[in-house]
């Protein structure tokens, strides 16, 4: 008898994976495989790839190809919804010129230098302090606040490695955004935000602000999160454990409310990003997958309730997408 355990040295399906990080080792995707063989998964391998990946960090086994919950539309949204302007907003660097084109000049951090490759960094073109980044995934961030400290052969290196192909964020699950982005390096001018201590993220539905997330030292030591519906309502829910307080509504809620759903209105679904600066706003960025699809909505009922809120019937028709009759 054929012992797929002792084979393949991991617990035979059907095991309940009581340990959780055995869990989500066992149900999860390998970015240099996927880089090499994308293009020989069809949509029903990528749609279970996902699946088991949703299953190894939430817990439980999503239907996407017929979405009900939040999570999984997330999950349906990356996978199957296209249009041009996605992959724009999914770039860092040319989301910036996007914002500018639909809200005005003056709302995105300016980009000090763009490199067509690592060599041609040269300090003493740039400030004190700046930020290098590349632009094809959330994280690929240096932050330098004082030049004269920096390993800059060290960041080199890092930058280099971060645009090997199978760094692009399309290659962890699939998001569709970011299939054909090519990275790109620049520098962008330091703001000063006290620890990047405050962050607003609006997750619009239908061009519409259905909530906002507030990040509260998130890269500090005390990171906490507050949740408010549009109305700047407590919501009831939280995503992830990082402990969920309560903060004021700041003075440029209602002039975020209105940028952001500017910016959405093309949309199905977005989340935009903003700091405020002593009032002045800059946004961030733009975010279709939010998490990847990858939430822990805590109560899980709430995973259900914002899934009711998220109206992808547009975007199904647009895609000419037929959800499976039960």
């Amino acid at each position: 008898m054929y012992n797929w355990a002792t084979e393949v040295g991991t617990p035979a399906p059907g095991n309940n994976l009581q340990n959780t990080s055995q869990k989500k080792d066992t149900f999860k995707n390998d970015i240099k495989f996927n880089a090499s063989n994308a293009d020989r998964f069809d949509m029903d391998t990528k749609c279970t790839m996902t699946a088991q990946m949703f299953y190894g960090k939430i817990g439980y086994y999503p239907d996407i190809k017929n979405p009900k919950t939040f999570s999984e539309k997330v999950l349906w949204y990356k996978l199957f919804y296209q249009d041009d302007r996605i992959p724009l907003c999914c770039d860092k660097y040319n989301v910036k010129a996007y914002i500018d084109d639909v809200i005005g000049e003056g709302h995105v951090v300016p980009v000090l230098k763009k490199y067509d490759n690592v060599s041609a960094i040269d300090l003493s073109e740039l400030p004190e302090k700046f930020v290098l980044k590349v632009s094809w995934c959330t994280g690929y961030n240096i932050i330098v606040t004082d030049k004269s400290e920096i390993d800059i052969e060290e960041i080199k290196a890092t930058l280099d490695y971060w645009t090997l192909p199978w760094k692009s964020s399309y290659y962890g699950s699939f998001n569709w955004g970011y299939k054909d982005l090519r990275p790109i390096i620049f520098a962008e001018e330091y703001i000063d935000i006290p620890n990047y201590s405050t962050e607003y993220k609006m997750f619009c539905f239908n061009g519409k602000v259905r909530f906002t997330l507030v990040e509260l030292d998130y890269f500090g030591k005390n990171p906490q999160r507050a949740y408010y519906d549009r109305n700047w309502k407590e919501e009831k829910f939280q995503i992830s454990k990082i402990k969920k307080v309560q903060t004021e509504k700041p003075e440029t809620y209602e002039k975020m409310l209105e940028i952001a759903e500017r910016l959405a209105e093309p949309f199905p679904l977005v989340r935009v990003d903003f700091y405020d600066i002593a009032g002045k706003l800059y946004v961030g960025e733009m975010t279709f997958y939010s998490g990847g699809g990858f939430s822990d909505i805590i109560p899980t009922a709430y995973d259900a309730i914002l899934g009711i809120d998220l109206d992808m019937t547009e975007a199904m028709e647009k895609m000419n997408y037929t959800v499976r009759q039960d």
